[in-house]
């Protein structure tokens, strides 16, 4: 994904959440008891999957190919699948060139896809098939969408989700990241420039209205939100001017953000 004067944010934020991953993978399936009494302060090496310190996991090298395909091809499903194969088969956009863990979910779903299955068919549907695997990995999604109508936006989370998984769980799980994230880098460009750019339910559209350019979850279709053509690039936010950074996030204004995310979805939903 490009990084212009207007989204500063996106190269940070997709590091910020590698690094989270690298530095949870040894440690993963612990309890949060046992991570009280040793808590993971630096890269640590080996433990649950024996890698090395700096080793980012399943859910990091989905992401990288997420976030490759929106920047070169735009919102192409069929792509992102692709992707998604050339990792599992050939350890595309993994650390040292191997896959070491692979959720059931998310394996299947990508078999699908490569039998003949369309991609918006790939994520099975049932219970056992509800997980966090498309959770983990649709923060560029996020961000790419961040501007959009909160129309365009769910459609495009929900979208990146059923591809693997598409338990209705799962699916709402996306869509309210992606207003979460949607409000934090809203947050970020108004504190930069310097003004009060606010969300709350600024963008959505009324009740009962009908977003055009979303397209409807599990549509048969490749180019999906705003059927952005491939090869080309998703709009980008506006450039503003850029000021300090200001202060980061507090808990009141986390929760603030959650809070927001929460009404914006509920409104959208009603």
């Amino acid at each position: 994904m490009k990084q212009t004067d207007g989204n500063t944010h996106v190269h940070p934020a997709l590091l910020g959440a590698i690094i989270g991953d690298a530095l949870g993978v040894p440690v993963e399936f612990s309890s949060r008891e046992k991570r009280r009494n040793d808590p993971v302060t630096d890269m640590r090496a080996y433990g649950v999957h024996h890698q090395p310190a700096g080793t980012w996991s399943d859910d990091s090298s989905m992401l990288l190919c997420l976030a490759e395909s929106v920047s070169e091809t735009g919102w192409n499903i069929g792509d992102q699948m692709a992707r998604y194969a050339r990792w599992l088969n050939e350890g595309y956009m993994t650390p040292h060139g191997e896959v070491f863990d692979v959720g059931g979910a998310t394996r299947a779903a990508i078999r699908r896809f490569q039998t003949g299955t369309e991609a918006a068919f790939c994520g099975g549907r049932d219970e056992r098939d509800n997980g966090n695997g498309s959770l983990m990995r649709c923060l560029p999604a996020a961000l790419c969408f961040a501007h959009s109508p909160d129309g365009l936006l769910a459609a495009a989370m929900d979208q990146s989700s059923i591809l693997t998984h598409a338990h209705p769980r799962s699916r709402l799980a996306c869509v309210f990241f992606g207003f979460l994230v949607s409000e934090l880098v809203r947050y970020v460009g108004a504190t930069h420039a310097g003004t009060e750019e606010r969300t709350s339910g600024a963008n959505a559209p009324a009740a009962g209205a009908r977003e055009t350019n979303a397209p409807a979850a599990g549509a048969r279709e490749t180019n999906a939100p705003g059927r952005v053509a491939a090869g080309a690039e998703p709009s980008q936010p506006r450039a503003r001017e850029a000021k300090a950074p200001g202060a980061g996030f507090s808990q009141p204004r986390a929760r603030e953000a959650v809070a927001a995310a929460t009404a914006r979805l509920t409104h959208l939903a009603g």
